[in-house]
């Protein structure tokens, strides 16, 4: 899940609980299942098709 904090110009910033990353608006993936950051949906990915 992301966590979301205010930058100081205003712009929210969202912060990947699983693995800390900060993560721009635009590139969020959005499922089903819930909003991930990049890195760990496509890990979840790699998990699924192994």
């Amino acid at each position: 899940m992301l966590t979301t904090t205010q930058a100081p110009d205003g712009k929210p910033i969202y912060q990947c609980d699983k693995c800390g990353r900060d993560v721009m608006a635009q590139e969020i993936v959005v499922t089903f299942s819930g909003d991930f950051c990049p890195d760990c949906y496509a890990k979840q990915q790699q998990d699924k098709s192994s």
